[in-house]
């Protein structure tokens, strides 16, 4: 075994992690621009603020669904190809929504971002399961998670700049596109044509075994309903925590800009801080720690009406959520490891129902009552999660 890690170590290509990274951030593009140009967007089609956040809701449905087929396309096709195929429905959706004469047309071409998504990060991480060592294989993961994030701390200045000269319509052509564009040429020259092998019998693979699996165990099927709840939680923040700060405390979009910025940076920075203590203080306790806070910090950040509170609370937010991510992720992958490949596919496509779920309830609230409402029934989601995780799951390490 050592011999083979060795040999794996050494036949990685220094190339394949950045062009992961580009790939995983290409993801990104199309939902800061729709979360931080939101306002542009509505005032364009002429429509409310809550009707033009359901931009974000089609897309993770769409995900979502595409995540149930993504389990078999995986053991069928080769994981580059169906990444390439990802990036290049990215850069259609980016192109479509500046041509869009309507905002059903736009909502529709938008969800095309959300196949994307479905393809491009799962098979990013698998690739990487696949070509790294156990020893290394932690530190990519971290580094490819972190990248959607990423995307946040340079692009949400660029937005605002690109925004300022030519619109909405000319971030989303020369940061979404041109990003998921030249990730795509990255990913056809540096990836290498890699199949994993799962193990498969004579008879072929039951890859519906897999899902099985995970659903009969308690643990592991609670793991996916805490993190629906906790993703849900997270996007009525990164949806609309740019708007709220431009609609109620009159931000301008350069300013709104650099707020993402920061978002960003507290965000990614969690992320990947978060991965170096997991191991020393638990996964679960860390999920748990960091729902409650953030939980509650939710409710200040849309219920005060002090700018600097309810901004230090945002930044407080994107902190603890950002350390979320990587101990659920953790959580969830060790679950089943011998149904890793199932239990994995199952928590993408569950964050996708909770970004769509998120995304949909926040509008409506946003359409019906405000701000504050909206702060309490996202938070009471991150409470409902901490219950779930902490009194239905099972951290392996301490089984």
């Amino acid at each position: 075994m050592v011999m083979e890690e060795t040999r794996t170590r050494e036949s990685v290509d220094r190339k394949i992690l950045p062009t992961l990274f580009m790939s995983s951030l290409a993801i990104s593009p199309p939902g800061i621009l729709t979360g931080l140009l939101l306002i542009e967007i509505s005032r364009t089609y002429n429509i409310s603020l809550g009707i033009a956040g359901q931009i974000r809701t089609l897309a993770p449905i769409i995900a979502s669904i595409m995540g149930i087929f993504m389990a078999v396309l995986a053991v069928k096709y080769r994981q580059k190809s169906l990444l390439l195929i990802g990036l290049s429905f990215i850069c259609v959706a980016s192109i479509g929504c500046v041509l869009a004469p309507d905002f059903m047309s736009m909502l529709i071409i938008y969800s095309l971002s959300g196949l994307g998504n479905a393809m491009v990060f799962p098979m990013a991480q698998s690739i990487v399961g696949d070509l790294y060592p156990p020893g290394e294989r932690a530190e990519a993961i971290a580094w490819v998670s972190a990248a959607a994030s990423f995307a946040y701390v340079i692009g949400a200045p660029l937005a605002g700049f690109l925004a300022g000269i030519g619109g909405w319509q000319l971030a989303f052509l020369a940061f979404s596109f041109l990003t998921s564009f030249i990730s795509l040429l990255l990913a056809y020259k540096f990836l290498p044509n890699v199949k994993k092998d799962q193990g498969k019998p004579s008879g072929g693979v039951d890859y519906f075994e897999g899902i099985k699996k995970v659903l009969s165990n308690r643990s592991a099927t609670a793991c996916l309903i805490g993190n629906v709840l906790s993703i849900s939680a997270w996007t009525v923040i990164l949806v609309y925590t740019t708007s709220f700060v431009r609609q109620v405390f009159q931000l301008s979009t350069s300013y709104a800009s650099i707020y993402l910025l920061v978002c960003g940076v507290f965000y990614t920075s969690a992320t990947i801080f978060s991965g170096k203590i997991v191991k020393r203080i638990g996964m679960k306790k860390i999920y748990v720690i960091s729902i409650l806070i953030g939980g509650a910090l939710i409710i200040v950040h849309f219920g005060v009406n002090d700018f600097w509170l309810s901004v230090a609370a945002g930044f407080a937010c994107c902190v603890f959520f950002g350390a979320r991510v990587t101990a659920a992720n953790n959580l969830s992958l060790e679950q089943l490891p011998a149904f890793r490949g199932s239990m994995m596919s199952l928590n993408s496509m569950v964050g996708n129902i909770g970004t769509a779920f998120g995304s949909g309830i926040a509008g409506l609230i946003l359409i019906l009552y405000d701000f504050r409402l909206l702060g309490i029934t996202f938070s009471l989601f991150s409470f409902m999660a901490v219950i779930v995780i902490q009194f239905l799951t099972v951290e392996p390490s301490k089984k």
